[in-house]
């Protein structure tokens, strides 16, 4: 990007002194082109014989006369070229210049809103998950704890249900046994009996 000048005084100056170069150095070169072509007709010929066969002795030079011509004729023609041409031109160009800045600082501003913006997604994102972890592990725990009671539970139903069998279990043993005794002493009686042929 080019440098632009900080005011418009400065625009101008800048802008005079580029005009004078460019120009002076055009009125330069035009003697140079002349004496290399041999002839070089600037003006009509009526007027190119008054400026260089008019008042002139024999053997004096007209490049003189028409660079004095030339230059007023320059100077004439600075203040209109110069409003109509350079200063369209070079506004144009500051104007660009200030639309690209323009643009430049609206992108930079979009920019940090945008980083901004993500940097405040990401902590709601950060935020969800911790929250999502914590709620996760809540669940867990309280997944745990109730597991945990439901086995404690259920082992104390399979203890009251093993007491249970295991009384059931005496008492029919203890039934078994006494029905047993009682059966054993009939048929002792009945064996003695029919050992003894008599009834006892």
């Amino acid at each position: 990007m080019r440098d632009r000048p900080r005011s418009s005084g400065q625009a101008s100056k800048c802008q005079k002194r580029i005009t004078f170069v460019g120009v002076a150095l055009a009125l330069l070169a035009i003697p140079t082109l002349a004496s290399a072509s041999g002839e070089l007709k600037v003006f009509p010929e009526p007027l190119n014989s008054i400026i260089m066969g008019g008042g002139l002795a024999e053997g004096q030079s007209a490049v003189p006369v028409m660079m004095l011509l030339l230059t007023a004729f320059f100077f004439a023609l600075v203040i209109p070229v110069n409003a109509l041409v350079f200063k369209p031109i070079f506004q144009a160009l500051d104007d660009r210049d200030h639309r690209i800045d323009g643009a430049r600082n609206r992108a930079d501003q979009i920019a940090a809103q945008t980083d901004e913006a993500l940097a405040q997604y990401e902590a709601s994102l950060q935020a969800a998950r911790a929250e999502a972890d914590q709620a996760r592990k809540q669940l867990v725990e309280a997944a745990r704890h109730e597991q945990s009671e439901m086995a404690a539970a259920s082992r104390d139903n399979a203890e009251a249900l093993i007491e249970r069998a295991r009384a059931d279990l005496s008492s029919a043993l203890d039934e078994a046994t006494a029905s047993i005794r009682s059966s054993s002493e009939e048929l002792g009686q009945l064996a003695a009996e029919r050992i003894l042929g008599r009834s006892l």
